[in-house]
């Protein structure tokens, strides 16, 4: 192959791709209040063939080409409002370039393969319109080696016997061959006729260039396509399609931003994961979209890069109050961008304590009318406020505003209007009158009149984790906030005397595991936000005893340092969980046979070390109540108001009414009450207010008094 033949051919090859750019752009900037808006796309295809042999016929040079180009541009006028665009100036702005394309070639032994690349695009393009005026216009082709810079990236295929020498000599090889865009006649190619047959094809390609409008319209679009093949006397092949389409508009697209938030997110509350701070709980979702201000159906033709702010985020330590435990806790942002769920978004983690939670930043990759995020919750109690911005490309900077709230430009995670760091939805469900976050207004049961249970609101609302019937693992449980709260760590396997003691003080129970408490047994340890008290928990542990089946110290929870359970019943269980919460026996007094001289006028002879009771003692009051024992089978008698004497209960006590309850009155019932045939009366009405089991019962920490040590020692007993 000669030389300057290869190259000849190789140019007009080029210029046949290269020369089919088309870049129909007018370029007026911008005016601050109704700037003129030229928007442009053009797609071209260029198809190039071109063969030459030898005289034996056999082939010297080959090569096939095909290229294609994308562009899109947006103009804005300097001019006066109201410039019609023939008198527009004419200064790009706004352009996007892309080229992709591939050919193959050979010459002789040698075998080449190319794949074209946009190496750099001009920032200025002028003079592409080549005539426009009232009603119509003319694209012009445009001067390709000033607009923009392609380069073929090569590969060799297979060199024969040219192999050694070619891959000492390949780059000048290609740079021979003329693979490369910037040919002479690239600018002209298709505006020279190639034979007197040719003019008329060229003439029909230039009309084809060619558009009207109406000169009066504030707004149109035009959409046209020409076309072009032909064939030099080289005998090279060539083909050019271009597609295109205008359009102006007087006063541009004014556009915003609209957030929308998950369809749930009325609903929506946050959630931490079991596994901790480090695992997502939930996914909460955000899509932004661009929409036309003034006509909202209306087809967006910009695209924006969309940045999700994350800002204000909480930092609670752990996931709930309980969990993890405190030695494990890291105080990890509570809400967050993750990579693995925002593919289309670059993520940068910029979350910082000392900057008052400003949160994680994501970029959408690729410029879109939209974009999604998805924001991963890390605790129960976790908050954050999301702020969304979109850049246009035609450098519109928007803050995204909820649909139909233009005033609204951010979004609270979860809805909260009060701001009080707890999801409105929950409060609804308890239609809460007072929500402050570190009110403690449980009112039920009455008790002793003092309202909670040590918790506040927003830590009712970031919750526990709690055992549950059936699981293997804690689950968390939000506590409920009208309804006082007790948690016990039942170490005995008393499930049943939980129940029994739950269903009758009428308390909100629950089980929690070992970790659950701190070594102080306090149950709210991961606090923060919200604490009033460091409220406890309930140890229940096991304990030999041969004469009682449990005790416990006189609560609130605060002075019980462990609930001791022998005799694993339900009602030793609830009755000894009773005291823990202040409850004390119906009244005290009943002794031991052995003890006492009384004894010896017992009609039959009884077991010495038998209790007795007496009036208003431990087994006096309200049959059915739990506080009341009802083991002794003795009881004591006067007469006269002086001789004392003891004997047997003679009615079957088995035959009483159940203990399932925590009394309101002192009045004896049942086995108690006055009059009770046969037998009389076992041990009369309890002591003064001591039968009135249930207006004891506290369980906040909060107050330092503990009621058992003040107005309830005559009530208590051995």
């Amino acid at each position: 192959m000669k030389r300057k033949e290869g190259v000849t051919a190789v140019r007009q090859r080029k210029a046949l791709m290269v020369a089919g750019i088309l870049c129909l752009l007018l370029t007026p900037a911008a005016d601050s209040q109704k700037p003129e808006e030229l928007t442009v796309h053009v797609h071209v295809t260029c198809v190039g063939k071109y063969n030459l042999h030898k005289s034996d016929g056999s082939t010297r040079l080959d090569e096939t080409d095909q290229i294609t180009i994308e562009y899109d541009a947006t103009s804005h006028n300097t001019a006066p409002p109201g410039t019609p665009p023939w008198q527009m100036s004419s200064e790009t702005t706004d352009y996007h370039f892309t080229v992709n394309g591939t050919g193959t070639g050979s010459a002789d032994d040698i075998s080449l393969s190319w794949t074209w690349k946009l190496v750099d695009a001009a920032k200025d393009f002028r003079g592409l319109v080549k005539e426009i005026g009232p009603g119509s216009f003319e694209v012009a082709l445009p001067d390709f080696q000033s607009d923009a810079k392609i380069e073929p990236q090569v590969q060799l295929q297979s060199a024969g016997k040219s192999k050694n020498w070619l891959e000492a000599n390949v780059k000048q090889m290609v740079v021979g061959m003329g693979i490369h865009p910037l040919a002479d006649s690239a600018a002209t190619f298709f505006d020279t006729p190639l034979s007197k047959q040719d003019y008329d094809a060229v003439g029909q390609f230039h009309e084809e260039l060619k558009g009207t409008f109406d000169q009066n319209a504030k707004s149109f679009t035009k959409t046209g396509s020409a076309s072009r093949t032909s064939t030099n006397p080289l005998g090279m092949t060539s083909s050019i399609k271009v597609e295109y389409s205008l359009s102006f508009n007087q006063q541009p697209e004014e556009l915003e931003a609209i957030l929308i938030p998950d369809q749930g997110y009325e609903d929506w509350m946050p959630e931490g994961s079991a596994a901790g701070e480090d695992s997502a709980g939930g996914l909460f979702r955000v899509d932004v979209k661009l929409r036309d201000k003034n006509d909202p159906k209306k087809q967006v033709t910009k695209n924006a890069t969309f940045t999700f702010q994350l800002e204000g985020v909480s930092s609670e330590p752990g996931v709930n109050l309980n969990s993890p435990p405190e030695d494990q806790v890291k105080g990890t942002p509570d809400l967050a961008f993750e990579q693995k769920y925002n593919s289309g978004l670059d993520v940068t983690a910029a979350w910082q304590t000392q900057s008052g939670g400003a949160g994680d930043k994501a970029t959408s990759k690729k410029k879109d009318i939209q974009s999604t995020a998805f924001i991963s919750s890390f605790d129960y109690g976790g908050w954050g406020t999301l702020k969304v911005y979109a850049d246009v490309e035609d450098g519109q900077h928007l803050t995204a505003h909820l649909e139909d709230q233009a005033s609204v430009e951010e979004l609270k995670l979860p809805k909260d209007d009060n701001n009080n760091h707890i999801a409105d939805v929950w409060e609804k469900q308890f239609k809460l009158t007072s929500t402050a976050g570190d009110a403690d207004d449980d009112a039920t049961p009455t008790g002793d009149g003092t309202l909670g249970d040590g918790l506040s609101l927003y830590e009712e609302y970031r919750g526990f984790m709690v055992i549950t019937a059936g699981k293997d693992l804690p689950q968390e449980k939000r506590t409920d906030p009208t309804r006082k709260t007790l948690f016990v760590d039942d170490q005995v396997g008393g499930v049943k005397g939980v129940e029994l003691f739950a269903a009758a003080s009428r308390l909100e129970v629950y089980e929690i595991e070992d970790e659950g408490m701190n070594l102080a047994h306090v149950v709210n340890f991961n606090h923060k936000t919200g604490h009033a008290v460091d409220q406890h928990g309930l140890w229940m542990t096991g304990w030999e005893s041969s004469d009682w089946g449990g005790e416990a110290e006189i609560g609130p929870p605060k002075y019980v340092t462990h609930v001791h359970i022998a005799a694993v019943t339900p009602a030793v269980v609830a009755h000894e969980l009773g005291h823990a919460v202040g409850m004390p026996h119906h009244g005290k007094g009943d002794y031991r046979c052995a003890d006492r001289s009384g004894c010896t006028s017992v009609v039959r002879s009884p077991s010495w070390n038998q209790s007795v009771a007496v009036q208003g003692g431990q087994t006096s009051g309200g049959e059915n109540c739990l506080m009341r024992y009802e083991q002794e089978d003795l009881i004591e008698r006067s007469s006269n108001g002086k001789l004392k004497y003891v004997r047997y209960y003679e009615p079957d006590e088995k035959s009483a009414a159940p203990q399932s309850r925590f009394c309101r009155s002192d009045t004896g019932t049942g086995v108690n009450a006055a009059g009770y045939t046969p037998g009389g009366s076992k041990a009369g009405d309890a002591t003064k207010d001591c039968g009135k089991s249930q207006s004891y019962i506290r369980i906040s920490d909060r107050y330092d008094t503990q009621k058992g040590t003040l107005t309830i020692k005559g009530c208590l007993g051995q």
